[in-house]
């Protein structure tokens, strides 16, 4: 069965992509590129490289899903000027689209980055203005996602700096969860102004918590941190469908979190309204990581094989 689709122009093989925070390096793009999905976002990457949060359990899943605080380990904006080259022609040469997921400090940094995604021969760069696990010292900085003024300036940044010398270039948007539709759909309104490629919901929801023995999960800021997994599947629908509700048209979507089967990626794409899929606790958090792939994929052209009329 032929399952090619188009995500802002962009022809995949299929519509599951890993999403970023698995893969960073290009080492890591190699053994990434193994796994069976139409195309990788790798990353996230900061202007300033980041050691992140090492001291202490920063990843662990549990029954419901999994934590992490990492605290966006990246070697920064040099590592994309010295690799991003070489990991496109990697990831083209498997056929593979590539997607760079980067999160500044500051409207500039953000332009930057993209700037560099850009002249650097990725697809597509994705503005991750969702990430919940920033902390400076012992104080969690602000979700930009959750903040309408903070989202337009960084918005605005990227895509006036990257549309003045590649105005065709492709520009993500990748956002968090969101629990009130009102500040959603003002969201929303602010990307119609601008008019990204694709929009990816969502990220992980900021400040889960979660102890074992009445021991936090995690040892580091706070026990608090990004919550993914099969939890979040039905925050991440309603999120889908509501962007669907209150975005252009000509913006595509990309459903993530919660996704681990054939029946999550039928569900997002033909009632949802989403245009592709990403998975990434699925695969970060189980051995059998080369396997969860193909599995989908069998399960999901079982899926429209089974809702084909029969044929005399």
């Amino acid at each position: 069965m032929n399952l090619e689709t188009s995500l802002a122009g962009l022809r995949l093989s299929h519509p599951i992509l890993i999403g970023a925070g698995l893969f960073k390096l290009e080492h890591e793009l190699a053994k990434a590129l193994l796994i069976g999905a139409a195309g990788v976002e790798i990353g996230g990457f900061t202007y300033e490289s980041r050691e992140g949060n090492k001291d202490g359990r920063n990843f662990e899943s549990f029954e419901y899903g999994a934590l992490n605080s990492r605290g966006l380990p990246n070697l920064g904006i040099n590592y994309l000027r010295q690799h991003l080259n070489a990991m496109v022609a990697m990831a083209h040469a498997a056929k593979k689209v590539l997607l760079v997921n980067v999160a500044g400090d500051n409207p500039d940094q953000f332009a930057e980055l993209a700037m560099v995604v850009i002249e650097g021969g990725a697809d597509g760069v994705v503005v991750n203005v969702g990430c919940p696990n920033k902390w400076s010292g012992d104080k969690q900085e602000r979700v930009i996602s959750y903040d309408p003024r903070g989202f337009e300036l960084v918005l605005q940044a990227v895509c006036e700096n990257v549309r003045s010398k590649y105005p065709n270039a492709r520009i993500f948007v990748k956002l968090s969860p969101y629990f009130d539709y009102v500040l959603l759909a003002e969201i929303d309104s602010l990307i119609n102004i601008y008019k990204p490629a694709a929009v990816i919901a969502t990220n992980t929801a900021p400040n889960g918590y979660w102890s074992k023995d009445g021991q936090p999960l995690l040892t580091v800021t706070k026990g608090f941190g990004g919550y993914s997994g099969v939890g979040l599947r039905p925050i991440s629908r309603g999120n889908t469908r509501l962007h669907k509700q209150y975005l252009d048209p000509e913006i595509d979507l990309v459903a993530v979190g919660g996704i681990n089967s054939g029946r999550c990626v039928d569900e997002s794409i033909t009632e949802d309204g989403a245009t592709a899929v990403q998975v990434v606790t699925a695969i970060g958090a189980r051995h059998e990581r080369d396997d969860v792939i193909g599995r989908m994929l069998t399960d999901y052209v079982e899926i429209l094989e089974a809702r084909q009329p029969a044929t005399v």
